[in-house]
C-alpha cells in the first residue's frame, strides 16, 4: 500500500474521531470499513445506563468540492437491548444552520469537511430501555453515498 496514502487515511479518521469525540463517547466507521452485507449501513453501539439523560449525535465526513447540496438524508434505525425496532428517515442541513445543532470543522487535508448534528437530546432512560442499543446509519442516495468518507456516531450523559 502506498505509504502516503496510509497516512492521509489515519489522518482522516483521526480528525473525525477527535472532533467527534470532543462531545461525548463517539464510534466512527470508514467507509472504506463497511462489508458488502451491511449494505451501505454504518453500524453502531450505545451502551445506555437506567436513570441517565443522554444527547446523542451524528457525524458525517464528505467531500464538499464534490457535493453541493443543502441537505442530506439518512436513515435511522435504533434496537432496543429488548429487541424493538424503531425506523426513520432524517434530514440534515449541511448549510445556513444556528441554533447550535451543528458544528462543523474545517479539515486540512483535500475538500473534506466534517460536520455534526445533534440528533437527540434530553433521552431519558427507564427501565428495560437501559442496555445496548443497536444504531444503524444509512445515507440516502448514490450521490451522497459516493462523496462520504465515513460516519460517526456519539451518545453523552447529560444536558447540553
Amino acid at each position: 500500500m502506498n505509504s502516503r496514502w496510509f497516512l492521509l487515511s489515519a489522518l482522516l479518521v483521526l480528525t473525525v474521531a477527535v472532533s467527534c469525540s470532543r462531545y461525548g463517547q463517539c464510534q466512527y466507521v470508514s467507509k472504506a470499513d463497511l462489508r458488502v452485507e451491511d449494505e451501505n449501513e454504518f453500524r453502531f453501539e450505545a451502551d445506555l445506563s437506567e436513570g441517565a439523560v443522554y444527547e446523542t449525535g451524528i457525524a458525517m465526513r464528505y467531500d464538499a468540492t464534490s457535493f453541493q447540496a443543502q441537505t442530506v438524508e439518512m436513515d435511522i434505525c435504533l434496537i432496543s437491548p429488548r429487541g424493538d425496532k424503531y425506523v426513520e428517515r432524517a434530514e440534515f442541513p449541511l448549510s445556513g444552520v444556528s441554533g447550535g445543532l451543528v458544528r462543523t470543522y474545517p479539515v486540512a487535508v483535500g475538500g473534506f469537511r466534517d460536520i455534526e448534528w445533534v440528533y437527540r437530546t434530553s433521552i431519558k432512560i427507564e427501565g428495560s430501555s437501559a442496555g445496548v442499543w443497536k444504531v444503524g446509519i444509512k445515507p440516502i442516495g448514490k450521490e451522497l453515498l459516493s462523496v462520504v468518507q465515513g460516519i460517526g456516531f456519539y451518545c453523552r450523559n447529560g444536558k447540553r
